[in-house]
Formats: structure tokens, C-alpha cells, sequence
């Protein structure tokens, strides 16, 4: 890793905050911080914490990352703030070029990464990490607020999914739909939650890593 790389410039800006969440050998969410992260310390020697592979690929990438030459270009959808920091699920493979435009993105925006490798999109994962930013299919997204619908309690409902939908703040569209299709995704959010804050868009990772495209 260079000490130029989008890693160590976070790790000199906050060491101590979480880079990378991941689920431990026996099932429950560990974090790694962005000092640990670029220290190389994904793994101590006794073995006493471990990682899976995915993480190590991340921090791999992160490590050989450059950073954006001014904030401003620290890749959209992602935003660099010094508190409410974003949140984003991996879910797929870094040899997926959209996959690889996404987590560049993330990086150098300075959101927190969940990683955790799926077939499909992890929707108990999103109700448990409460993303900031969501971006897959028009069908997986669709499928994102029938599960929160599905699992929404009768009792203190409103509560629950503002708890659930209350953080998004951008739902991106990667594949290629009508306008009306977007709009019916944003008119089911809001019957689900009328003062959610995220916006749905047309968003088109490009493969070229950072670069992601509004769309």
C-alpha cells in the first residue's frame, strides 16, 4: 500500500473510524478501523480475530486506491461530512466492474463499508445495517420495500420504519428503466414512509473505478 492512497489519507484524517463492518467466525458484526486497515492489521497474530477474504480484497483495494485530487471530486453518490458519514452494503464481488466503481466510490467518499458477499441482494442485511445509500436492481430494490412492508410491525409501525427508511438518503437505479417505473418505486417509498429523505435515480456504475455516473 502507498502512503498516497485513499486508505492511509483516512486513516491520518480518523483512525479510529469503522472502515469496513463484517460478520466474525461465530456470526456477529465486527468492525475494522481505518487505522487497523491500513496498518494491515486485518488479522492479529494469534489468530484471535479473523476476517473473511472479502474484507481483505477491500482493504487490498482501498490500499492501492488514489485519492480524489480535491473533495469535490470524491465520486457522487457519495459525500464526505464529519459527522453523519454514509453507509453502503457490498454485496458483490470486486471483480464485478460495477462492484469496483461503487466500493472506489464509497472509498473515497469516506462511507462505511458493510461487506458481505451475496447471490442476491442481502435484504436482511439492509434491515440490519440501515444503509445511507442503496444501489442495485429496479426488481432487488422493489424487493427491498416489500420485505421492510412484509416485516413492519402493526404496533408503533410508523416508528419501526422510520428506524428502517429513516437514514436513506439516495436509492440508485443501475439498470436501464422507464421514467414511470422510478416514479412508482419513489410513490411506494413514500406511501411506506412519507417523510423518507432518500431520492430515487437512474444511476450507472461505469467500471471505471471512482466514476460512477448519475444518469
Amino acid at each position: 500500500m502507498t502512503s498516497e492512497s485513499t486508505l492511509s489519507v483516512r486513516a491520518r484524517e480518523r483512525p479510529e473510524a469503522p472502515f469496513v463492518f463484517f460478520r466474525g467466525r461465530r456470526g456477529h458484526f465486527r468492525w475494522l478501523s481505518y487505522a487497523a486497515a491500513a496498518a494491515g492489521k486485518v488479522t492479529r497474530s494469534d489468530g484471535a480475530d479473523w476476517a473473511p477474504l472479502e474484507v481483505h480484497e477491500l482493504v487490498r483495494f482501498a490500499g492501492e486506491l488514489e485519492p480524489p485530487e480535491s473533495p469535490d471530486e470524491a465520486a457522487a453518490p457519495f459525500l464526505r461530512r464529519d459527522k453523519d458519514r454514509d453507509v453502503w452494503i457490498s454485496w458483490r464481488p470486486l471483480s464485478a466492474p460495477s462492484e469496483r466503481s461503487l466500493a472506489a466510490a464509497a472509498i473515497r467518499g469516506g462511507a462505511a463499508i458493510v461487506v458481505e458477499r451475496r447471490e442476491r441482494f442481502p435484504l436482511d442485511l439492509f434491515l440490519w445495517a440501515r444503509p445511507t445509500v442503496v444501489s442495485a436492481s429496479h426488481d432487488d430494490l422493489a424487493a427491498i420495500l416489500a420485505r421492510v412492508e412484509e416485516e413492519a410491525p402493526r404496533w408503533r409501525r410508523r416508528g419501526w420504519l422510520r428506524q428502517k427508511l429513516g437514514r436513506l438518503r439516495a436509492i440508485l437505479v443501475e439498470d436501464a428503466v422507464a421514467p414511470d417505473q422510478l416514479e412508482r418505486l419513489e410513490i411506494e417509498l413514500r406511501r411506506l414512509f412519507p417523510d423518507a429523505p432518500a431520492s430515487v435515480r437512474r444511476f450507472e456504475p461505469t467500471g471505471d473505478p471512482g466514476r460512477p455516473a448519475l444518469v
